[in-house]
């Protein structure tokens, strides 16, 4: 068991305080088991959220939460699918195009908002996450341009659905 807790200080960097005896949550009842692996895991969790933040990885984003900013940049017709937000950036892919969103500066007020539309785009990769991995990567390739727009995603982060939405407008 002491392994076990080593590791999970190891690799999440979780910070077990002097009040904490880990030894102690395994020669006790089951119930302080229970309790210790519970908390490890919710702030493995926050942890590793905020370590995807920090990476560059990508997190899928509700359409609903973000409908209202997208509303007068989308034409008649034109619904959001699916976007994901990476630190303060974000990529959205509407039934019509792809759009990038680089918000500048130390707050973010000014914001670019650059529209690939899908016939634009003449390939797209992806790399799955392997079993040490902890990200995925998208590539799409964009007519004139020599070098692809390259996105990370979290292991648990949906991108065989930007694939498959991708293949959907791009293999028409």
């Amino acid at each position: 068991m002491n392994l076990a807790i080593n590791f999970l200080v190891l690799i999440y960097g979780l910070k077990i305080s002097h009040q904490i005896n880990p030894q102690r949550f395994f020669t006790k009842k089951k119930k302080h088991q229970t309790k210790f692996l519970l908390l490890a895991c919710f702030y493995s969790n926050i942890i590793m959220g905020l370590f995807n933040a920090i990476m560059g990885n990508a997190s899928e984003v509700s359409t609903e939460k973000i409908a209202k900013e997208f509303e007068p940049i989308l034409i008649d017709g034109e619904h959001i699918e699916i976007a994901f937000k990476v630190i303060r950036d974000m990529f959205v892919f509407t039934n019509k195009r792809l759009i990038l969103v680089d918000k500048q500066g130390l707050t973010g007020s000014k914001v670019d908002y650059q529209s690939i539309p899908y016939s634009s785009i003449k390939k797209f990769s992806k790399e799955s996450a392997g079993l040490m991995d902890l990200d995925a990567d998208l590539k799409i390739w964009i007519t004139g341009e020599a070098a692809p727009i390259k996105k990370q995603f979290g292991k648990n982060d949906n991108i065989n659905a930007v694939y498959k939405i991708l293949s959907q407008h791009i293999l028409k």
